[in-house]
């Protein structure tokens, strides 16, 4: 019996998915429940997965005029109702069992599993249904050049 290659799998799969970002298919529209849970802990769990190339120009509108992310997140060092995002990409490296870009995903889809210390459950609880996949690898894109 043939098995087909594991790059190949993993190709295929970050086409499939770049494709529905691309046609600005929401996550949570394509997949059903229990596989959107399957997906977060199998892709955003993976800390060697192959983050999609986002655009970080995009991430900044998206930061500061759709998702308004900038009333609780500073880029000038301040806290404020969240943590600031000035120095974000410095101040996670070395995250155990995560990278960056995953803690960051993780944070952003499941806001309330990876709190900051010292800091409540603010953020939208919405964002797995209401961002493309392309939107959050923009956002993320933006936030790693903090």
């Amino acid at each position: 019996m043939n098995k087909a290659h594991p790059i190949l799998i993993g190709v295929s799969a970050v086409l499939l998915l770049g494709g529905l970002a691309a046609a600005g298919v929401s996550f949570a529209s394509y997949v059903g429940d229990a596989q959107r849970q399957s997906y977060k802990v199998g892709w955003y769990g993976d800390p060697n997965r192959v983050v999609l190339p986002g655009d970080p120009v995009r991430g900044y509108q998206l930061y500061s005029e759709e998702l308004d992310c900038y009333v609780c997140h500073t880029l000038s060092g301040e806290d404020s109702v969240g943590p600031t995002f000035a120095g974000l990409g410095e101040r996670l490296e070395g995250l155990q069992g995560y990278s960056v870009e995953t803690y960051l995903a993780e944070s952003i889809i499941n806001p309330c599993n990876n709190l900051v210390p010292g800091y409540n459950c603010a953020m939208p609880q919405d964002y797995a249904e209401e961002l493309t996949l392309t939107d959050l690898n923009d956002l993320i894109a933006f936030l790693m050049t903090q």
